[in-house]
């Protein structure tokens, strides 16, 4: 939790170029923004689904390792017991 609690806790924010990254996006000048950001930190910034390839994962796709199934409470489901 020490290494990523920023992240739950909704701490963390989009910078000036993630959103002229949505403005080029808004423009239609970003045809696909590859990321390893696990933050989600471009869709806070209102990039569409669409244009973000993440290299990584991220948060909002966190699946159970053992059944797949997909952590929707990241608060009690991924750091919750197990």
């Amino acid at each position: 939790r020490e290494t990523f609690g920023f992240v739950i806790d909704k701490k963390v924010k989009p910078s000036s170029t993630h959103y002229f990254l949505k403005l080029l996006a808004d423009k239609g000048l970003l045809h696909r923004l590859y990321t390893q950001n696990i933050d989600n930190i471009e869709k806070l910034a209102g990039i569409d689904d669409s244009l973000i390839v993440e290299a990584h994962g991220s948060f909002g796709s966190a699946r159970c390792a053992s059944c797949m199934k997909p952590v929707e409470d990241m608060e009690n489901g991924f750091w919750g017991p197990i």
